[in-house]
């Protein structure tokens, strides 16, 4: 599939919206269709298959002694 095709970002975008009820202007539309490929590669970005199955690190917490 090419996330790239207009068509099939448009889609997605409306679907998104649609899904959590949120109606916007044709101009926001717009502005969330040319967004959205970039978001939709930062957030596929942040999966790492090697560390599937490690555990989360640990809450860092700072003690000053």
């Amino acid at each position: 599939m090419d996330r790239s095709s207009s068509v099939d970002v448009e889609t997605t975008v409306r679907v998104l919206l649609q899904a959590q009820g949120l109606e916007v202007s044709e101009a926001e539309f717009a502005r969330f269709v040319q967004m959205y490929p970039l978001m939709r590669e930062g957030a596929d970005s942040l999966y790492i298959p090697e560390v599937r199955y490690e555990e989360p690190s640990p809450i860092f917490t700072p003690d000053w002694e």
